[in-house]
């Protein structure tokens, strides 16, 4: 267990809420009239990954106490991409040089086109 009932059961949800958010070792909180318990692993070692139903316990007084729960998954986004170099671009298409390179191009491939 986290900590003991709150008086204000709305704020007892959000606070255990919150403690599990916040500790990256936490992949459920649950909170019952008797208070918060979350997963803790240092105090109350690891639960089964991927946390399932076939794990749950529904007929145990505890359970049928529950008031909220929710299990949670930590991630860390990607990191953001580079833009792609558009000062580059835009300086050679200014000197006139990214037209004359598409030209090419497409000239070339119309020549490979006409020998196929």
């Amino acid at each position: 267990m986290v900590w003991g009932h709150e008086h204000n059961v709305t704020q007892g949800m959000e606070s255990c809420r919150a403690w599990c958010y916040s500790n990256l070792n936490c992949n459920y909180w649950q909170y019952a009239p008797e208070g918060c318990w979350a997963e803790d692993p240092p105090e109350t070692g690891h639960v089964a990954y991927p946390l399932t139903i076939a794990s749950a316990a529904f007929d145990s007084a505890f359970a049928r106490s529950v008031i909220a729960g929710e299990f949670i998954q930590h991630s860390c986004p990607p990191e953001p991409q580079k833009p792609p170099n558009t000062v580059a671009i835009a300086a050679a298409a200014a000197a006139g040089t990214v037209v004359a390179e598409w030209v090419l191009d497409v000239a070339g491939s119309v020549v490979l086109v006409a020998l196929c």
